[in-house]
């Protein structure tokens, strides 16, 4: 889905800046899509919060995710998480993974299948911190949980190698923070969830 900016509103509040941004979020070439609200509370110490509502059109019934993606500088290539780890977990499969704080190289968080596919998913994550050699970057928390996957590659990268030799890694290490996954089923080899 892509987003189209409506309205951006700005104003302070007690010592705080307070960005509102209402967008619409829909596949290209399609009228349904997600109307959406997000809320950007910026402290004055550089910390912020964001707060983001939808209400989606009639008609949309299945998402895979949820969520914010953003890109974030490839020298930010260290993840610590508290959450369901070490390995990848998803609604639907995370008996496997234990509650605990780890640490892994974005490039560990990648699980290499056959076919390229969605991977690498954290589930039920408190916070989680990505940074560089010099402990500068960006930590984000739930309230209370999310789920964050940190790769080289765009979901669309990995919809559209049919290979893994057809990934090229991006400049910039993208980051998927989900309110919610649908989980994985077995499309890939079977039926979708």
């Amino acid at each position: 889905m892509k987003s189209r900016v409506e309205d951006v509103s700005f104003a302070m509040k007690d010592g705080h800046a307070v960005i509102k941004v209402k967008a619409r979020a829909a596949a290209p070439g399609h009228l349904s899509g997600i109307d959406l609200e997000y809320v950007y509370q910026v402290d004055p110490d550089g910390g912020f919060r964001v707060e983001v509502a939808g209400t989606p059109s009639k008609g949309l019934v299945h998402f895979p995710r949820l969520g914010l993606q953003m890109m974030i500088p490839e020298c930010m290539d260290t993840v610590e998480w508290f959450g369901l780890g070490p390995g990848e977990a998803y609604s639907d499969s995370m008996t496997a993974q234990r509650v605990g704080l780890f640490k892994a190289g974005v490039d560990q968080l990648y699980t290499r299948y056959l076919f390229p596919q969605e991977n690498g998913n954290r589930h039920q994550v408190r916070r989680a911190a990505f940074y560089d050699l010099h402990m500068a970057g960006l930590m984000v928390a739930g309230d209370p949980l999310i789920d964050f996957s940190a790769h080289r590659f765009t979901p669309e990268d990995f919809a559209e190698a049919k290979h893994p030799y057809e990934l090229k890694e991006r400049e910039n290490i993208i980051v998927n923070l989900d309110w919610k996954q649908c989980g994985i089923g077995s499309g890939s080899c079977g039926p979708a969830t």
